[in-house]
């Protein structure tokens, strides 16, 4: 079987929807896949809530030597989404 992170979302949704994966198993998956490669991309990706009982991330790739890009879009979108509870590390 395909890795769910893998997957084209519309297929990982048709399995979600089926009742075959759940939304917390394809979320997981694709969090694990993070943690795995990012030591080699080295990009900022950083799990910052859960709501709803789902966690929630975001992953931003910018160019090599432009930390400064990422924070600042880490910055915007901070500003643009509701307060959210932290995971703990």
């Amino acid at each position: 079987m395909t890795e769910l992170w893998e997957m084209a979302a519309s297929d990982l949704a048709e399995l979600v929807r089926g009742g075959e994966v759940s939304c917390r198993e394809a979320i997981e998956a694709h969090l694990r896949r993070i943690e795995a490669v990012n030591p080699r991309v080295n990009a900022v990706a950083v799990p910052i809530a859960e709501r709803g009982g789902f966690p929630q991330a975001v992953q931003i790739i910018g160019p090599r030597f432009r930390k400064d890009l990422c924070l600042a879009a880490v910055a915007a979108i901070e500003a643009a989404v509701p307060p959210l509870t932290p995971v703990e590390p």
